[in-house]
């Protein structure tokens, strides 16, 4: 017979894994609100960028940071 052993913890841990396009909907959405644009503007092109964070020298990765280009084309229709 098999050695089963279990043991019950009060708590529940959940992982979620979201993917790079995803991501980058979520931070254009809140840059956008941060900025006060309306996510939903016609009138504006937005870049995401993922970049690597630095430190020392010789430079070593510690981190990644986005950079967030918002375009506001003035004279269309924001609609």
């Amino acid at each position: 017979m098999a050695d089963i052993r279990s043991t019950y913890i009060n708590e529940r841990q959940v992982q979620c894994f979201i993917d790079r396009h995803e991501l980058e909907r979520v931070v254009r959405e809140h840059a956008l609100r941060q900025a006060g644009y309306d996510p939903e503007a016609k009138n504006l092109t937005v870049k995401v960028k993922f970049e690597d964070q630095t430190e020392g020298s010789p430079s070593y990765k510690v981190g990644t940071k986005v950079r967030v280009e918002i375009v506001e084309a003035l004279l269309a229709d924001k609609e």
